[in-house]
C-alpha cells in the first residue's frame, strides 16, 4: 500500500474541491449537493481528478485523519467467506477484518426483511472499527472506531 505524499494530496484535495465547487454552482442549482449533478465531460472548464486519485486521496485521509466514522465498502474474501478486506470506493485497501453473527431486519411493514452482518476490522490506520455491513445493499459498511 502506497499512501500518497503530503504535496501531492493537497494538489489532489486542491483541484477536487474547485471541481466539485464548480460542480456545485453550475449544474446543482438549488438542488442537494448529495444528489447526482449531470453534465458532459467537457462542461467542467477544471482539470480533472480520475476515480484512481480520488481514491487515492480517500486514502490519505483515511490514514492521517483517522476517522471517528466511516463508510467503506467490503470484499469478502470468497462466496462463503468469513474474512473480508475493507476498501474505498476505488478498491484500495482499509483494513482486514471478520464477519460476526448476522441478523435479519424488518425493512418496511410488509415482510421483506434484509441480513445485516455485524464486522469489525483492523484498520491500516492502526484504529479497530465496528459497525454493520449491508451485503444486501451495495456491500457497504458504517462504522465506528472503537477503542
Amino acid at each position: 500500500m502506497n499512501v500518497i505524499s503530503r504535496e501531492t494530496y493537497n494538489d489532489l484535495r486542491a483541484k477536487i474541491n474547485a471541481f466539485d465547487q464548480y460542480v456545485d454552482e453550475h449544474f446543482r442549482k438549488g438542488r442537494k449537493k448529495q444528489g447526482w449533478a449531470v453534465y458532459a465531460p467537457g462542461d467542467v472548464p477544471l482539470p480533472s481528478v480520475s476515480n484512481e486519485q480520488r481514491s487515492q486521496v480517500e486514502l490519505y485521509e483515511f490514514c492521517h485523519n483517522r476517522p471517528s466514522q466511516y463508510v467503506c465498502y467490503i470484499k469478502l474474501d470468497g462466496p462463503k467467506a468469513k474474512t473480508f478486506t475493507a476498501v474505498t470506493w476505488g478498491g484500495d485497501t482499509l483494513g482486514r477484518g471478520v464477519l460476526l453473527k448476522p441478523r435479519m431486519v424488518k425493512l418496511n411493514q410488509s415482510t421483506i426483511a434484509a441480513r445485516r452482518w455485524g464486522i469489525n476490522f483492523a484498520g491500516i490506520n492502526g484504529l479497530n472499527y465496528e459497525g454493520t455491513y449491508y451485503s444486501d445493499k451495495g456491500d457497504f459498511a458504517k462504522v465506528k472506531a472503537v477503542k
